[in-house]
């Protein structure tokens, strides 16, 4: 009495969908299967001729002979005794005895010759002395000249002493100053070099510079160059992403053991309303 209906449902993806999908995915599978790229360039710039050059310099750097030199002379100093310095200072003593005390008592010797000769003839012509008094006198005149002498060479004796050890101390003085010039001149000397040691190191420094500049460049051009398929990738999915989903076709059927009821009792619905509608005719006409 009653019948079915059987109806079935099927989508299918856009045609476009699906060609960009299948695309995607080759795409991926590619960059997936790409072996590794090493970069075969350098990645840091070797020391520039000049850089070279100036570190030669560096290491060929040795102390100054005159710092040697200038050690030398305050260990000499340092080490010399008591009984060394005054054997220089007599050096000078010996000196300023022969240059000073000796002619000074030569001619005091002289002075004193001429005086005697005067006493005599004095003595003579005035008769007045006998020859003890004279000798008295004479004695005591020599006495006067011997203890006047004394008294100057012992003063000449201290003049020579000090005139002996201000020579030491000045030449002391010398010898340390020469030692600070040749310290000053060797110190300006080693700035100098190590000022044009640091000129070589800052225009090689600057050569490298630019040298480093250009590997980086290219470093940095491989990795775009490498990185730029999967950013195009990554473009192509922002654009996929775009593309409404469920886009496409749907056909479909359905099943219902029941349809061959609803049909039938479709039918009694429509001869029932048939025949309200005769009654209701009849009524009207009677």
């Amino acid at each position: 009495m009653g019948s079915t209906t059987t109806s079935e449902t099927k989508s299918e993806m856009d045609p476009f969908q699906k060609e960009m999908l299948e695309d995607l995915y080759g795409r991926t599978t590619e960059i997936a299967d790409t072996p590794f790229a090493q970069y075969t360039g350098d990645l840091v710039a070797g020391l520039d001729p000049i850089m070279q050059q100036a570190y030669q310099g560096y290491g060929a750097l040795t102390l100054p002979s005159e710092y040697g030199a200038a050690s030398d002379i305050y260990a000499g100093m340092a080490a010399e005794t008591p009984e060394q310095r005054m054997s220089r200072v007599r050096g000078y003593q010996d000196m300023y005895t022969e240059g000073v005390i000796d002619p000074m008592l030569a001619q005091a010797e002289r002075r004193r010759a001429q005086e005697r000769v005067g006493e005599a003839a004095g003595i003579t012509k005035a008769g007045a002395f006998g020859n003890v008094r004279r000798g008295v006198f004479e004695g005591e005149r020599e006495a006067a000249y011997d203890t006047s002498r004394d008294a100057m060479v012992a003063g000449l004796m201290q003049q020579g002493l000090s005139f002996g050890e201000a020579q030491v101390a000045a030449e002391n003085q010398a010898r340390m100053a020469g030692a600070q010039g040749m310290i000053g001149a060797a110190g300006a000397g080693r700035q100098a070099e190590l000022g044009a040691l640091g000129a070589q190191m800052s225009a090689g420094g600057l050569m490298r510079g630019v040298e480093q500049e250009g590997l980086s460049s290219a470093y940095e051009q491989f990795m775009r160059e490498q990185q730029y398929p999967l950013q195009a990738l990554t473009g192509l999915f922002s654009t996929a992403g775009l593309i409404p989903a469920g886009i496409g076709t749907t056909t479909g059927s359905s099943y219902d053991p029941y349809g061959g009821m609803k049909a039938f009792g479709s039918a009694l619905e429509g001869a029932g309303s048939a025949g309200q509608g005769y009654q209701a005719y009849m009524g009207a006409g009677g």
